[in-house]
């Protein structure tokens, strides 16, 4: 299993280590090795469930450019952690998940195919309030979702 970026240039940069970290302070909160399935399953299973834990919850008031935590993808480049808002996982040769984190919805595309876990917020055409922790229920769907492909089709 591989992961592709391009980290906002014209060049693709594959990886093997993922890690999700504390954003402000890059303090790394769960990693895995891409080469182990069971690994990354239980991984992603992790996140989805941090996602909506009290800690990560208490983050919706704050303001990112502020000094507060956010939580978010990385991986190790030239020996320095970067964050990732995009990236392709490709569990096999047949089945490639796109992850992609925009507008407070989180994009999956299986194999170029949009899932459908959530619209983007301004495309709200009734003008309805959203639920506060919307962001972070998509987020523990798109993860659960990522796990369950993974040890569907790796193992």
């Amino acid at each position: 299993m591989k992961r592709k970026t391009t980290f906002w240039s014209k060049d693709e940069y594959e990886f093997d280590k993922l890690l999700y970290i504390n954003g402000q302070s890059k303090e790394i909160i769960y990693q895995t090795s891409l080469d182990n399935a069971f690994e990354t399953f239980c991984f992603l299973k992790n996140i989805a469930q941090f996602v909506k834990s009290k800690k990560v919850l208490d983050t919706i008031s704050n303001d990112y450019s502020d000094k507060t935590d956010f939580y978010q993808f990385a991986t190790i480049h030239n020996n320095e952690i970067m964050h990732l808002k995009w990236f392709d996982l490709m569990i096999n040769d047949k089945l490639t998940i796109s992850h992609d984190i925009a507008f407070e919805t989180t994009l999956i595309k299986k194999n170029g195919q949009t899932l459908p876990l959530g619209k983007f917020p301004h495309w709200n055409k009734r003008n309805k309030k959203l639920p506060k922790y919307r962001e972070f229920n998509l987020k523990a769907r798109a993860y659960k979702y990522m796990a369950n492909q993974i040890i569907k089709n790796a193992i």
